[in-house]
């Protein structure tokens, strides 16, 4: 394979990792009360995003199927194609195989991984509603073979009593968690959220509990 037909190749197979790294954490990031208004304001993808979330067994399958082909298939392309001009250069066969392996795990890693991962995680919702219906396109074409894995992976939770649904149920303490995020941010003033707090700590609370003896209070007798 001549070195520019192999750049080709490697760069779609960047592409392609790009695409599912960025995919897996937006979606896998989103969060579902923002999908859920974005689907109420007429975004249908969404509603896509949110059943991904919900049955994500297709999803991570294909997910894993297509990051580890690319990482062998960009190292035995990466490594045929580089190492031979590598070789000449320092004159030695081992050093040459190093160093275009470390070359191009090192790219894909930077620029195929990392970064968008870290793209996708300050975007989640943004970058997962545009990228669901091509995935959902890619589980499609994929779907025999995500069919085997799903099954023997569903089998085995089967077998040891693993649960792998989802649970999205709001508690107050995930509420309480929100409001001290907003509170951090300052969507949240300061009162807001003492009130709030409050409203939650009502339905323990007694009459008596807020009420005074009348020997504490003072008044004026008309």
């Amino acid at each position: 394979m001549s070195l520019l037909t192999a750049s080709v190749f490697l760069l779609l197979l960047l592409a392609l990792s790009t695409f599912v790294s960025a995919a897996e954490i937006a979606i896998a990031a989103g969060r579902k009360i923002k999908l859920q208004i974005m689907a109420k304001e007429g975004d249908v993808r969404a509603l896509d995003v949110l059943n991904m979330q919900e049955h994500p067994g297709s999803f991570i399958t294909v997910v894993q199927i297509v990051l580890n082909a690319v990482a062998i298939s960009a190292g035995a392309v990466g490594e045929s194609a580089i190492s031979p001009y590598l070789e000449q250069l320092f004159n030695s066969e081992a050093i040459a195989s190093v160093i275009s392996f470390v070359l191009i795990t090192s790219l894909f890693s930077l620029l195929a991984d990392l970064m968008p991962r870290r793209l996708a995680m300050s975007n989640a919702e943004m970058i997962a509603v545009r990228l669901v219906r091509p995935m959902m396109l890619l589980i499609f074409v994929l779907k025999p073979i995500i069919w085997v894995f799903d099954g023997a992976a569903n089998i085995l939770f089967k077998f040891f009593g693993i649960s792998t649904i989802r649970q999205d149920d709001m508690t107050p303490e995930d509420i309480y968690a929100v409001m001290d995020a907003g509170a951090e941010a300052g969507v949240i003033k300061k009162q807001e959220h003492h009130l709030i707090e409050n409203i939650f700590d009502m339905q323990e609370r007694t009459v008596t509990s807020v009420m005074h003896p009348r020997e504490h209070i003072v008044y004026f007798d008309t």
